[in-house]
């Protein structure tokens, strides 16, 4: 595979260079063509860099090992780069030999070999290669690490890169070691949703202890997309875990945020909708759209969901605007819904985001968690329930 940046102006003589190799091997070659427009503000090597790897999974079938070319010196520049970021365990254990997502398997086997190995393997079997460069550029920390920093190092400690890709192999078998820490406690705060960690379990801990198994949690079961800063994740611990049962406290970071509710605390990847004016109406024969891209849709039901006998249709779909009541089956008072949800265990940020199904005025469903009377079946009977798609409605403790 390769990626046309279109960023330099040799670039369509390397893909010249790139279809004469493979047809040289008699190997099949994809090439791919870029058009970059960087954010204002966006580093344009790391832009690239994302551009790049997209373009080529993009490429891959699931079982599909992708091979890439870092060898010992990216090595040692990765891991020295991370110290300069002040990285943890995670990111000190640099690139790994081979590693599996979305079962697609990524391996970098010349990862032991040097720079200059590699270069005199190539002269002597007479290959040809192109050189970027830009890779001459020190203004960028990898090229002013590799050309003013490393020879340094070397000249005083000459197997330098070997013992810095030592030490990254030491960090990636201790990352490990930690997952494996964090797997069995992330187990024991589990609560029935990967959304949501339990605080008791964790109040018992150390706070390196109580740090490893956020970090997991947020990285391997949310999957947010920007992990919290150190500063960030402090303030998760110290605003979250001391917090009294009835506040609310949250912290944010890169359209993520972490929240506390009763004695748990969630993780919600995206900021919360608010729909208090939105209503259509709905025949319930076809799914219908939400604004916020999932939907619902009715099917039968034996015993739950509403009973059509006492329903006019089309009904009207509409989000809390409070004041709204419900009389749940085999109550003889109406509750707000306010206090069903407070009951059902509901996080006050979630509750705007429950469709309720309105017939007229009145409150008839709400969507997953129950039918108000006098709409509800009987147990004997067929009724009409209504279910969300593609969404986790969060659980009723």
């Amino acid at each position: 595979i390769h990626i046309n940046h279109g960023l330099q102006q040799q670039a369509a003589q390397w893909q010249q260079h790139c279809q004469q190799v493979c047809q040289q091997l008699d190997v099949p070659l994809q090439t791919f063509e870029l058009s970059l427009d960087v954010p204002k503000g966006e580093s344009l090597e790391a832009y690239a860099r994302e551009a790049r790897y997209a373009a080529i999974y993009a490429a891959l079938q699931p079982g599909d090992m992708l091979l890439l070319a870092q060898h010992q010196d990216d090595q040692a520049e990765t891991l020295l780069l991370q110290l300069l970021r002040g990285s943890g365990v995670k990111g000190l254990a640099s690139m790994s030999v081979c590693t599996a997502k979305d079962q697609i398997w990524v391996s970098r086997p010349l990862l032991t070999f040097t720079r200059t190995q590699i270069e005199d393997y190539a002269r002597e079997m007479g290959l040809s290669w192109v050189d970027d460069p830009s890779n001459q550029d020190t203004q960028l920390n990898r090229n002013y690490l590799r050309h003013e920093i490393m020879p340094l190092l070397q000249q005083r400690w000459p197997g330098v890169s070997t013992v810095l890709a030592r030490s990254a192999q030491h960090q990636a078998d201790a990352d490990q070691l930690l997952d494996i820490l964090a797997e069995q406690d992330y187990a024991y705060c589990q609560t029935g949703n990967d959304y949501c960690l339990a605080i008791t379990p964790l109040q018992q801990w150390a706070p390196v202890r109580i740090r490893n198994v956020l970090r997991y949690w947020l990285d391997k079961i949310c999957q947010a997309k920007t992990l919290p800063s150190t500063v960030q994740l402090q303030r998760i611990m110290d605003e979250m875990m001391a917090a009294a049962p009835d506040a609310n406290p949250m912290v944010s970071w890169a359209q993520a945020t972490v929240r506390r509710y009763r004695d748990s605390l969630y993780f919600c990847p995206e900021p919360a909708l608010s729909m208090p004016q939105w209503q259509v109406s709905w025949d319930l024969d076809q799914p219908l759209l939400l604004p916020s891209g999932e939907s619902i849709h009715a099917q039968l039901s034996q015993g739950t969901g509403m009973d059509m006998s006492q329903v006019d249709l089309p009904v009207q779909v509409r989000f809390r605007r409070g004041g709204e009541r419900c009389r749940l089956p085999g109550r003889a008072h109406q509750h707000e819904l306010k206090k069903l949800f407070q009951d059902w265990g509901i996080p006050p940020w979630l509750r705007d985001q429950i469709p309720l199904i309105f017939v007229g005025e009145t409150l008839a469903h709400i969507v997953g968690y129950a039918t108000c009377a006098p709409f509800d079946v009987a147990a004997d009977k067929s009724g009409i329930d209504v279910h969300l798609t593609a969404a986790q409605l969060p659980s009723a403790h």
